[in-house]
């Protein structure tokens, strides 16, 4: 969801994994650039657009965080940390508890800096910003993809943008695809920001992915996110052919809020009686207002990197009413008919106040009878797809959840 700091010290407590959030942590020192995933990225031998384009402070960023893990684990202050019988990434361990000594030397009120920052349109700019660079920073290179193209398209009210990738170049047979909606608590990221597992979606799922850049607030504030999905949907459907893509076959996803969209398009295709998804993927979404009624929000509310203070500033900023914290978009786990539901891949990770949220999705989906293939990663935290580069459990999951996806869409 959020990020911080407008300089090189970027941001420091995103929705979930945040490398730049080693405020003032010396890259240089000690760095031993692990070869082994940096070898195997790139299917062409070079660098996809957004990591020959990253910054040099990212870019060291990078290189630390690949070190091999047992140089994270003898720099560890404390004991692994065991939490509901979950083993924490080492890794993740390590920037926590980096992050935890700045925080302890600064005294600075971080939510009281952000808050002040987010409220001019120049200080929105610039951590949306941040956050476009941050997401990218660690994550796995699986291009370049054989095609993209940006297109404007209606959304609820204006034109939206969304990118395609097309994995290999057209042949004239139709394909199926996956519409892709990016997380930032309705307030953050882009296309930009999630180009990196839209890329290992496209090669790794075998499916075309079309990504969405839907309204932000307060700008757009809600539900205007939700109804750019719901147009972004219907487009797709109405232009399949064109773009390749055979319309029985365009599957829903996304991560966080994202996910949040992603059931949302599909009950409310469900609901009108159109043509529904023909599966979703789900990363740690977002389900219901009531994050205190899951035992994971306390669990995991704090030190994790999605606080419950931020989840709280979020869901204020993205909203104009608190009435409307009753909206039963917001409150999918009550609202939804699960039978409803498409085919669903749900990815959840153990480290994240909101896991609880994804567990209670498979348990009502299977429960109605729908395919449900649930798979937990439970040393990570929520955002661990933009770690996909320096963290093998997050690589294994970003890989694995592709192909799933990729199975279901090709059937």
């Amino acid at each position: 969801m959020l990020p911080a700091p407008l300089s090189a010290k970027l941001f420091e407590a995103r929705a979930g994994f945040t490398f730049l959030a080693l405020l003032g942590l010396s890259l240089a020192a000690g760095c031993q650039h692990s070869p082994d995933v940096a070898a195997t990225e790139s299917r062409a031998g070079q660098a996809s657009a957004f990591l020959a384009n990253l910054p040099e402070k990212a870019r060291e960023e990078r290189a630390f965080m690949q070190q091999p893990e047992a140089w994270f684990v003898a720099r560890l202050d404390a004991p692994q940390v065991v939490k509901d019988g979950q083993r924490l990434h080492p890794k993740l361990q390590y920037v926590f508890q980096e992050r935890r000594k700045e925080r302890a030397r600064s005294d600075r009120d971080y939510n009281a800096w952000l808050l002040d920052v987010w409220s001019t349109a120049e200080g929105r700019a610039s951590l949306r910003q941040a956050v476009d660079i941050n997401w990218v920073t660690s994550a796995y290179d699986a291009g370049p993809v054989a095609q993209t193209q940006d297109l404007m398209i209606p959304g609820a009210d204006g034109k939206i943008r969304v990118r395609v990738y097309w994995p290999e170049q057209p042949q004239g047979d139709l394909e199926p695809a996956l519409l892709y909606f990016h997380g930032g608590g309705f307030l953050f990221a882009s296309i930009e920001a999630v180009e990196p597992q839209a890329m290992i979606l496209a090669t790794m799922g075998d499916v075309i992915v079309v990504s969405v850049d839907y309204s932000l607030a307060p700008e757009h504030p809600f539900p205007a996110a939700q109804k750019d999905a719901i147009a972004a949907y219907e487009w797709l459907q109405d232009n399949a052919a064109d773009l390749g893509i055979d319309p029985e076959r365009i599957g829903v996803g996304g991560d966080s809020a994202g996910g949040n969209l992603a059931v949302i398009v599909s009950a409310e295709m469900a609901r009108r009686g159109e043509t529904p998804p023909k599966a979703q993927l789900l990363y740690y979404p977002f389900l219901d207002m009531d994050f205190a009624a899951y035992a994971s929000f306390d669990t995991f509310g704090n030190g994790f990197g999605l606080d419950k203070a931020f989840i709280r500033i979020a869901t204020d900023a993205f909203l104009t009413d608190p009435e409307e914290k009753q909206h039963p978009w917001l409150n999918l786990l009550d609202t939804v008919d699960f039978a409803q539901q498409p085919p669903t891949v749900i990815a959840t990770a153990g480290f994240d106040p909101i896991r609880d949220q994804g567990f209670a999705l498979a348990r009502a989906l299977e429960q109605a009878g729908v395919k449900v293939i649930h798979k937990h990663y439970p040393s990570l935290n929520h955002g661990f797809l933009e770690a996909s580069a320096v963290i093998d459990d997050a690589r294994q999951a970003c890989f694995e959840t592709a192909r799933l996806i990729g199975k279901l869409l090709h059937q």
